[in-house]
Formats: structure tokens, sequence, C-alpha cells
């Protein structure tokens, strides 16, 4: 058996691989533990791959979260469209087309209905810009936090953002689960998660 570290995390393990002993550090109550665990998937493609040396595109999505809207392309006709759905800015759309009609005689001046809805709309666009900004920017510290993912037999440091379905993934206590996982593993001795 052999012992391999990564970045402070102590796991040894034992011949075949799907046995593991934690250290007493990480069981966090002084107590050695041995747990046996079955991967239905073993090591998955993409670690096999890395670990060959081959180029590897997963076809699977990755783990990043997006809940941005809009993209500098997007933005003004996504954002238009939106504002477009609102009966209020209908109606003075609808005025407004009425007044640049030739048929209609023009008893107001064609600025009285244009301005006040081109303000309304600038305004509106500024505040959801800003909004959406705002979710890019959770998002990128979401995405850029880090797991320890099992590669071969190590750990390595890996962004929530590039964990692929199949990764094996270590979870300490109290920390946040970075995506949905299923537990094979505990240092509980109930086996549960804390």
């Amino acid at each position: 058996s052999r012992s391999r570290s990564s970045r402070n995390v102590d796991l040894e393990i034992s011949s075949p691989p799907s046995v593991w002993k934690l250290e007493p550090d990480d069981v966090g109550d002084g107590k050695e533990v041995e747990r046996k665990v079955f991967f239905g998937m073993g090591e998955n493609s993409h670690t096999k791959n890395v670990a060959r040396g081959k180029a590897y595109k997963s076809v699977a999505r990755d783990n990043a979260i997006q809940t941005g809207k809009y993209n500098l392309l997007t933005f003004w006709p996504q954002n238009l469209f939106e504002q477009f759905q609102r009966t209020a800015n209908q109606y003075f759309l609808f005025l407004v087309l009425l007044m640049i009609a030739p048929m209609i005689p023009e008893s107001l001046p064609f600025y009285t209905m244009t301005a006040p809805l081109a303000l309304v709309l600038i305004l509106t666009a500024m505040k959801d810009a800003v909004a959406d900004r705002k979710r890019h920017v959770a998002d990128k510290l979401v995405n850029n936090r880090i797991a320890l993912r099992r590669f071969g037999d190590m750990w390595e440091e890996v962004k929530w953002s590039k964990i692929r379905i199949g990764d094996t993934i270590m979870v300490k206590k109290n920390d946040p689960v970075p995506a949905d996982m299923v537990m094979l593993l505990s240092s509980d001795e109930t086996g549960k998660c804390n």
C-alpha cells in the first residue's frame, strides 16, 4: 500500500483501489477508518485520457453556472423585446407610430411621445444591465470555487465549473456541495453526511 498527498489531503489507497483508508485527522475523531467503495464507472474517461496524455473534449456539459440573461451581442435586441412585452410600452409605441403616420394631423410635436418612451426604455435597460452584470460576477465567483477531484490515486484541486459527470469529488464537513452528487463514502461511523 502506498500513500499519496496533494495539498493537505492524506489518503492511503491499498490494492484494489476501491478500498480507502482515511487517516485519523481526516475523520476528525482520532480513529482510523477503512471503507470499501464501489465505483460503477471506475475512473471516468476524462481521467483516463488525461492520464494517457490524450487531448479530451467532454460531450457532457460542464458544471458551470450561468444565471445571466444577456451577453454583449444579445443585450439590446433581447432587452428591447422583453420591454415591449409590457402593455404600457406597447401603448406608447403605438402612440408614437400614430404620430408618425401621415394621415393623422399632428397635434403635438413628435418628441412629446418619443422622448418619454425612449427615456423609460433606456433607464430600464440600464437597470437590467446592472442587475445582469451582478449575476455574471456572482456566477464567476461560484464557478471559480475549488473542489477536490480524484485523479488516478491522487486528489487534485479543480474549479467547480470544471467538474464533469462521473468525477469523484471529496466534500469535507461543512463544505458546500459543488454539484448534484451521490454519496459513496462517509467518514462518519454511522455513514451519514454532516
